[in-house]
């Protein structure tokens, strides 16, 4: 997330005057930063830059610990050449960010486990809607929902509201568990049965997929397991699922034999 966007989603700055500071920084050159503060576009409550970037960078260290692959290394380097390339000195204390971020990542790996998939896409349970139930619905909550357009997955979502992600994924987590929002591709592979297609009925010119995971999925298919099933069996996100069972599928050694309207849409939709 840009210094920009980090602004205006935690409420900072307007976006008209961000579109604004852009602007200037192509005439001037000028740090983006520097112009925020001397046009005066930084909300009263806003504090110093160095508190600002202060907190930006908290933030942006802890989705670099969100990672699932690759390391991090911290390097020592010389104050006087650093404070040399910017105009601004950001003092942080590594030991107690590192161990507060890494009880943020704990906290977020618990809740995204009781989540089908962080990209999943979410949408109104109309079913729910229509049973005559009274719903209340806090600030934070019609929060979320005003993103939900059939469209985007949790993680845009998340990254649409751009303040503080665990704790807005325990509500997402919280409204899937009441049924008011469901994950739409989750509820969709619930249904969708790929089973074998026979020697007899097969193409005689067919091909296995290259892929590792492809096959692996393939002797998982009995006829019987949904896709949903499957993912859950092999530890396998939706999307690799979905990913391969197409491969599986041009190669004419599955076919659908449950749910084909459900697969059409969702094919349509992905």
């Amino acid at each position: 997330m840009l210094l920009g966007e980090y602004l205006v989603n935690s409420g900072y700055l307007q976006m008209h005057n961000l579109t604004k500071a852009i602007e200037l920084q192509r005439v001037t050159g000028l740090p983006i930063g520097r112009i925020f503060q001397e046009m005066g576009f930084l909300e009263e409550n806003a504090g110093s830059m160095n508190k600002l970037l202060n907190r930006y960078l908290r933030d942006v260290i802890y989705r670099i610990m969100k990672w699932t692959q690759g390391q991090i290394e911290f390097e020592d380097v010389n104050d006087d050449e650093f404070s040399s390339l910017f105009d601004l000195s950001i003092k942080l204390n590594m030991d107690f960010l590192i161990l507060e971020n890494a009880q943020r990542v704990d906290e977020w790996r618990m809740l995204a486990n009781d989540i089908t998939s962080l990209k999943s896409v979410l949408k109104l349970n109309r079913n729910f809607l229509s049973q005559g139930q009274n719903a209340v619905i806090d600030f934070e909550e019609w929060q979320i929902l005003s993103y939900v357009n059939g469209r985007r997955n949790i993680l845009r979502i998340l990254e649409k509201i751009g303040d503080n992600e665990t704790h807005y994924l325990g509500i997402i987590n919280r409204m899937i568990k009441g049924r008011y929002l469901v994950e739409k591709q989750a509820e969709a592979m619930k249904v969708i049965i790929p089973a074998r297609v026979t020697a007899e009925r097969s193409n005689k010119e067919r091909h296995f997929p290259a892929k590792y995971a492809a096959n692996l999925i393939y002797k998982h298919i009995d006829g019987k397991k949904n896709l949903f099933e499957l993912s859950r069996a092999l530890e396998f996100d939706l999307n690799d699922v979905w990913e391969n069972i197409q491969l599986l599928l041009k190669s004419e050694v599955v076919e659908i034999v449950e749910g084909r309207r459900e697969f059409q849409n969702l094919s349509e939709e992905m």
